[in-house]
């Protein structure tokens, strides 16, 4: 059985996976005007909104 944190590294591989062939095929088309560093940035800002609070010890 996968942990819990190995299933959501594969998760988020696969999305990006299927985010850039969008974004790929959205450039092909000419639709395209967001880049590689931004949508990682994006990702990296929603990573640090969802880590949980750091303990305080006593």
């Amino acid at each position: 059985m996968i942990e819990t944190n190995q299933a959501e590294q594969l998760q988020q591989a696969i999305s990006l996976s299927s985010l850039k062939e969008s974004q790929s095929a959205a450039e092909r088309a000419g639709l395209s005007g967001t880049s590689m560093d931004k949508i990682n940035e994006d990702i990296a800002a929603i990573r640090v909104e969802r880590r949980p609070p750091k303990r305080k010890h006593a």
